[in-house]
């Protein structure tokens, strides 16, 4: 559960939290910084996530637990992992297996699942044995297992893996149409990206090819821009398949709250959805707006901006 990493090369691996408090590594420990500089809760931990429904996940000595909103332990550590909460139940790790908690704490479904991913749309993919289904919020298959992979629900569908290939299926577990792919996303404002014979394009929810196959790599929508990956270089598009954003960049995070990271010659900053380039690439590492605020490392260090790329937590040590 790393706490921050670098973008990857087309999409980025770091988020920003969207609370009042920013979680951030000072002299080895990480701890919490309210959004107007100053020290909320002391570094003391091994690790330490952002808040997302009144929780964060954070290590200590004996293991995985959850802060409160006041900073004290709300859920004592004694997980092996502990997962973000969503839809207000936080997938955990406990004897090698995985299973579910409430806020209090209180196995909501207990860890018999070898894998466990969090809820979305009111189901969860789990696997069981070498298979994976969908679980609702009581544990209970309610898509039996019979996918080599599963993904989360998105926009009523949900991606699993068949044999070597890609398809997709509705709440029932029924494929939404006969057609599957090499390589697939979720579906996002009624569409999806989809690799067939190298290439990406994006398919309609009738399984149509809306727009061809032309890209070495491609994203979901979000805010009404895709990313994609030419020989060229990273950049955006619009659902009618118009470039956005010019295909140039080295790296690219999909847009969050109207912006997205992007990294040239080594540095990454952020663009608008014209294209603009907004914040200056001068950064090492450039994460997802969440709630206004983007967390960034600059020589190793890491701190806060808002979106005028004014920081509210300077980097420091």
């Amino acid at each position: 559960m790393a706490v921050l990493t670098s973008l990857g090369s087309d999409l980025a691996a770091c988020s920003s939290p969207p609370s009042e408090h920013l979680p951030l590594r000072r002299g080895g420990l990480y701890g919490y910084w309210d959004r107007r500089g100053e020290p909320a809760v002391a570094p003391r931990f091994l690790a330490a996530e952002p808040f997302v429904e009144g929780r964060a996940a954070v290590l200590l000595a004996e293991g995985w637990g959850y802060l409160g909103p006041d900073g004290a332990l709300a859920v004592p550590p004694r997980f092996e992992s502990a997962d973000d909460f969503a839809e207000g139940l936080a997938v955990v790790g406990l004897d090698g297996r995985k299973g579910a908690i409430a806020p209090d704490g209180s196995l909501v479904i207990p860890p018999r699942f070898a894998e466990l991913h969090g809820f979305a749309e009111g189901l969860a993919p789990a696997r069981e044995g070498s298979a994976f289904g969908y679980v609702d919020r009581t544990g209970t298959f309610v898509i039996p297992p019979r996918f080599a992979d599963a993904w989360r629900f998105a926009d009523g569908v949900a991606r699993v893996l068949i044999g070597n290939e890609f398809c997709y299926v509705d709440r029932q577990g029924q494929p939404l149409f006969p057609r599957c792919f090499d390589g697939a996303e979720d579906f996002a404002g009624g569409l999806a990206p989809v690799e067939t014979d190298g290439l990406w394009g994006f398919i309609d929810k009738r399984g149509e090819m809306v727009l061809a196959p032309a890209y070495l790599s491609a994203r979901a929508f979000v805010d009404g821009r895709a990313l994609v990956q030419s020989r060229q270089g990273y950049g955006f598009l619009t659902s009618e398949g118009r470039v956005a954003v010019p295909l140039v960049y080295d790296r690219a995070s999909s847009f969050a709250e109207g912006l997205a990271a992007v990294a040239l010659a080594g540095k990454e900053g952020y663009v608008d959805r014209d294209g603009r380039l907004v914040i200056a690439a001068r950064f090492d590492t450039a994460c997802a707006f969440s709630g206004g605020v983007a967390r960034v490392v600059v020589n190793g260090l890491e701190g806060y901006l808002d979106k005028r790329g004014v920081f509210l937590v300077p980097p420091a040590r």
